[in-house]
């Protein structure tokens, strides 16, 4: 799981060699990155007190051996249904939108656990903050539908400008925008906030 980060459903038997399947999911709930994780339980036992102890560990389901094929297939429909339900909310929670990009509250939570991880590092990293120039008279002029197409523009810029590094942006409100540059700092970090201004001052809508 710590190699996979991208798993999102584990079925687990009672029964295993090295550790029950009580001290796995417990070991599991322990981590606060898996705590999305989908779990379900399994065993043969006849022992009807199994299935409160696995969800009492963190479990999520829990079926009893023979499985059914249908029953099977049902419950995993059901636990990937609900997987996905949860992306879904996750995404709208943290997502400006009108931009897509990170909002506010999930900027702050993300930044500041990735500067305890730089910082454990010894990795500086620096914090741009961006904002536009006489918003007010676009929305004046053209119209607030005009206003958030700028926003949206503003928006795709960022997103190129960033490409595949390692920095994040997001929209604070507003006209706001920051960006976290990851492991810049310096003139290299001023040098790419003026690659970013340059491109925005390019852009015509």
């Amino acid at each position: 799981l710590d190699v996979e980060p991208d798993i999102h459903l584990l079925i687990t038997d009672y029964n295993m060699p090295d550790m029950d399947g009580y001290q796995l999911v417990r070991a599991i709930r322990e981590n606060p990155t898996h705590a999305t994780l989908r779990i379900i339980g399994v065993t043969s036992s006849s022992d009807r007190r199994v299935s409160a102890q696995f969800l009492k560990a963190g479990a999520n389901d829990f079926m009893y051996r023979p499985l059914l094929p249908e029953e099977f297939q049902c419950r995993i429909d059901s636990n990937v249904d609900t997987i996905k339900l949860v992306s879904r909310l996750r995404h709208h929670a943290e997502r400006d939108q009108l931009t897509n990009l990170p909002n506010r509250r999930y900027f702050f939570e993300a930044v500041s656990k990735l500067m305890s991880e730089d910082q454990a590092k010894g990795l500086q990293s620096a914090v741009a903050l961006l904002d536009i120039d006489f918003f007010k008279k676009v929305n004046d002029t053209y119209g607030h539908e005009a206003g958030d197409e700028t926003l949206r523009a503003i928006a795709r810029s960022l997103k190129t400008a960033l490409g595949r590094t390692p920095h994040m942006a997001a929209r604070l409100g507003g006209e706001e925008f920051a960006v976290y540059l990851r492991g810049l700092e310096g003139q290299a970090a001023h040098d790419f906030c003026e690659a970013i201004r340059s491109s925005i001052e390019d852009t015509r809508i």
